[in-house]
């Protein structure tokens, strides 16, 4: 005897999910805006800090203690966090 496994996904219409306009957009933490700091150690670790700049999240290597907020373990943490902060930090 053969069974069979049937899955239904229910997708919502545009008439049904709100409009852009009234969403609400939270701003991200203020340490996105600060530039990735390696930290008082002598370790490599590769680690993603969102770059103002470009609006990406990039890599740099931060020597295991001391450091900053900007600091993430993967490219989607940082992305998540920080993804909608631009502005330009000085000094870089």
């Amino acid at each position: 005897m053969k069974t069979s496994i049937f899955v239904l996904v229910l997708v919502p219409g545009p008439d049904v999910l709100p409009p852009l306009e009234s969403a609400v957009f939270y701003p991200p933490p203020a340490f996105c805006l600060e530039p990735p700091y390696t930290g008082h150690c002598m370790a490599i670790f590769i680690r993603y800090f969102y770059n103002a700049n470009s609006g990406l999240c990039e890599t740099f290597e931060y020597g295991g203690c001391g450091g900053m907020p900007n600091n993430f373990l993967t490219s989607e943490d940082c992305m998540r966090t920080c993804g909608g902060a631009i502005r330009p930090w000085k000094d870089q």
